[in-house]
């Protein structure tokens, strides 16, 4: 069915600008979620993020299967409206969203979402360091994503 189809007006992303903002979200979900000391927690680029995000998924939409570009960071989704009929994929494991219940995955492994119900779901979304990177590989990253800003900013 042509409904049943992702379409950009039924699928948004808002980012939470604020840096500070992020931040405390980051240490509040550090508390809800077994993953790893606060210091290790969210992925700090300069110029990028850390990043914090609510997506919001009308009802009957799918975002179709993809997956990111590089494993120097993680994903934590923390499902905030979760009607029924709502599910996540990510490589061949499906798991229903339960509200309140974040979870971390490489979002380089496939995935894909799907809001089944008649209503909204929104999920908090924020980028985390791979735990598996030392400070000077994060470092490294960091000048490297900007690195290619500026030479494309540049009109390199």
């Amino acid at each position: 069915m042509a409904e049943d189809k992702m379409q950009l007006q039924r699928f948004e992303l808002k980012y939470l600008v604020s840096e500070e903002k992020a931040l405390a979200i980051r240490d509040y979900l550090s508390s809800q979620i077994n993953y790893v000391d606060v210091d290790e927690f969210g992925a700090e680029l300069p110029n990028f993020s850390p990043t914090a995000m609510f997506s919001s998924l009308e009802a009957r939409t799918t975002i179709p299967a993809h997956n990111g570009e590089t494993n120097t960071r993680l994903i934590v989704h923390l499902p905030l409206i979760v009607p029924a009929d709502c599910w996540f994929r990510v490589g061949n494991e499906t798991r229903e969203w339960q509200y309140g219940k974040a979870f971390v995955f490489d979002d380089t492994i496939e995935h894909e979402a799907r809001n089944g119900s008649d209503e909204l779901r929104v999920v908090l979304i924020l980028d985390v360091w791979n735990p598996f990177l030392s400070g000077a590989e994060r470092a490294l990253v960091g000048g490297l994503v900007n690195a290619v800003r500026d030479f494309y900013r540049s009109d390199g």
